[in-house]
């Protein structure tokens, strides 16, 4: 399978001695940037309503009944290529939608598709769920103590989810006891490994998006083609009669 990666540093790849290196645009740590931004400018954004207000009681900015996060008024820069089932339209064109009908999300690639999408929204909820619960047991407490609490709990979630749950399943067996952090080893996952491993991710994905209700019953009537969600995924899932 022929992969391939245009994103490089261009002060690299002039010799044999100056290997090009390519850029990686994701933290390699399970610190949450993938749902707050890999930014303080990101998050607060992130936190700001459409009137340019910053969310009250630690919560991050939502549309829809608080159920969706805040569409992308402020032009965040989201990964917006052409949908794929009218690529060659949007060429001829030199025409692509415009950012602001997607959600603001932490992920420059959270409105690219349902997966990524759900992941977005369930973590947005999870966290002015959390903001919530502490408002509750501490109504003093400021707005910005709120957030960043609530923040801490939703990483530690994540981490939870991916080292002790998810991680295990795909590698077949537990990791190893935790001996503690060690300042000398690169965090960064080996280039030639990286790319090829999350390009096959979408092996992964099934063609068809099955929708299920809150109670978990499945919707035979109302499934999505993947290729018909690819990038529109937002309009998709507020679409959906459930």
């Amino acid at each position: 399978m022929p992969v391939l990666r245009t994103r490089y540093d261009h002060r690299t790849g002039h010799s044999p001695n100056n290997p090009r290196q390519q850029l990686n645009e994701i933290t390699p740590f399970l610190d949450g940037g993938l749902i707050y931004g890999t930014s303080k400018a990101w998050s607060d954004v992130l936190r700001t309503n459409a009137s340019g207000i910053l969310q009250a009681n630690g919560k991050l900015a939502s549309s829809y009944f608080d159920l969706y996060p805040d569409y992308n008024t402020v032009r965040l820069p989201m990964a917006n290529p052409p949908p794929p089932i009218h690529h060659h339209q949007y060429v001829s064109r030199h025409y692509t939608e415009s950012v602001t009908r997607y959600f603001k999300l932490g992920n420059p690639r959270g409105n690219e598709n349902p997966f990524l999408l759900t992941f977005g929204i369930i973590w947005f909820r999870w966290h002015n769920f959390i903001a919530t619960h502490i408002k509750r047991h501490n109504p003093d407490w400021s707005s910005d103590k709120i957030y960043n609490e609530a923040r801490k709990w939703v990483i530690a979630t994540q981490q939870n989810i991916v080292v002790n749950e998810w991680l295990p399943l795909w590698l077949g067996h537990k990791l190893p006891v935790y001996q503690g952090y060690n300042p000398n080893i690169d965090p960064q996952i080996e280039q030639f490994f990286n790319r090829p491993l999350f390009a096959s991710d979408t092996l992964w994905s099934h063609q068809v998006c099955t929708c299920a209700t809150t109670g978990g019953r499945i919707v035979p009537w109302n499934r999505i083609q993947l290729e018909h969600a690819i990038i529109t995924g937002c309009h998709r899932i507020l679409s959906m009669p459930i």
